[in-house]
């Protein structure tokens, strides 16, 4: 299972254009695999990210 953007920003209860932000800013992580031009991230990824402060 992966998540896009979206579904990272719904989980989250965020903007994607928020999530879209901290990408571009370097504060997300780097996504586990990318389609084409659209990123996804693996849930534990994501987790791991907030345990470790990370925010939107």
């Amino acid at each position: 299972m992966t998540w896009r953007l979206a579904d990272i920003a719904e989980a989250l209860g965020v903007s994607r254009r928020a999530l879209e932000r901290e990408r571009s800013a370097g504060r997300l992580p780097k996504p586990d695999l990318t389609i084409g031009r659209m990123p996804l991230w693996r849930p534990e990824t994501i987790r791991g990210w907030i345990e470790r402060g990370g925010r939107p």
